[in-house]
C-alpha cells in the first residue's frame, strides 16, 4: 500500500522529508513474529540470497530484553558546521530526528543513522516515537535515558550509550531516504528484526521470499529438537538419519 508523509512538523526542511513509499505486507510481519531465534535464521537466509544485513549485539547493543518487527522509518543525521560551544550558547538546536518519529505508524521501527558518541535519540524522543505508534529504535550512534526508554517499553538497540547530546553537534540531514546503519543499506519501509542477538534488515522487496525461506529453517530445526529430545540414539546415528545436516 502506497502512504503519503504525516503533516511535517516543520523541524526539518519539507525537502528533506520522503514519504515512505510502501510497508511490507502486515501478514508477513505477523507470520514472522510467530518464529523463534529470528535474527539468526533471517541471517543465515540473507547469506544464501548474498544480502548484508546482518548486525550482532556486540555492536549494536540492545537496552532491554525482547524482539521487534517492523518496517523503517529511517533518519540520516551528520556533524554539524557549526561548533558546539557556539551552538550550545546561542541555543541553536537541532532536533530534526523528532521529525522521523512523526513520520512512523504503529509497528514502525525508527532507524537512524547518527554520529558515534553522540545521543541521536534521549526519552522525549523515545516517547514521542511510541506516541506515535513506533516499536522500538535501531541507532548506529547514541542514545541516552535508557531507564525512561525501559519504563514506557520502548526498545533501542544502539552502537553507544552516552549522555553526550546531540542537540549541538548533529543535524538532520534527511528523513525517510536511505541509510546505512554498520555497513548495512536500509531504505525507508524496509524490514527490520531485532532481538538479543542483533539486527538484521532486509529490502522490502525481499520480504515475503525471505519469510518463507524463513519458516522452512524453522519447521526443520523443530524436527531436529524433537527427535534429540525424543530418542537416545548416538547424535551421529541421528545426524546420519537427518541427512548430515545440522542445526
Amino acid at each position: 500500500m502506497t502512504v503519503t508523509a504525516a503533516e511535517l512538523t516543520g523541524l526539518v526542511p519539507a525537502e528533506l522529508v520522503y514519504p515512505i513509499p510502501e510497508r511490507v505486507d502486515a501478514e508477513v510481519l505477523e507470520r514472522l513474529r510467530a518464529l523463534p531465534d529470528l535474527t539468526a535464521t533471517v541471517s543465515d537466509v540473507l547469506d544464501g540470497l548474498g544480502i548484508r544485513g546482518a548486525v550482532g549485539a556486540s555492536v549494536l547493543r540492545p537496552t532491554a530484553p525482547g524482539a521487534i518487527v517492523g518496517c523503517a522509518v529511517t533518519v540520516r543525521k551528520e556533524p554539524r558546521r557549526a561548533a558546539d560551544a557556539l551552538d550550545a550558547a546561542a541555543g541553536h538546536s537541532d532536533i530534526g530526528e523528532i521529525e522521523g518519529a512523526n513520520q512512523a505508524r504503529p509497528g514502525d521501527v525508527l532507524v537512524i543513522q547518527g554520529v558515534r558518541g553522540i545521543s541521536a535519540m534521549g526519552g522525549l524522543m523515545a516517547t514521542m516515537a511510541r506516541r506515535q505508534g513506533a516499536i522500538g529504535a535501531v541507532v548506529d550512534g547514541g542514545v541516552r535515558d535508557i531507564a525512561h526508554a525501559r519504563e514506557i517499553d520502548f526498545p533501542m538497540w544502539s552502537a553507544d550509550v552516552t549522555p553526550v547530546t546531540g542537540k549541538w553537534r548533529t543535524e538532520v540531514r534527511e528523513i525517510g531516504g536511505r541509510v546505512t546503519i554498520s555497513g548495512c543499506v536500509v531504505e525507508g519501509g524496509d524490514l527490520v528484526i531485532a532481538d538479543e542477538t542483533g539486527v538484521v534488515f532486509v529490502p522490502r522487496e525481499r520480504a515475503a521470499e525471505v519469510c518463507e525461506q524463513v519458516e522452512a529453517i524453522a519447521a526443520a530445526e523443530a524436527g531436529y529438537q524433537q527427535a534429540l529430545a525424543a530418542s537416545d540414539l548416538p547424535l551421529a546415528e541421528l545426524l546420519r538419519a537427518a541427512g548430515g545436516k545440522s542445526a
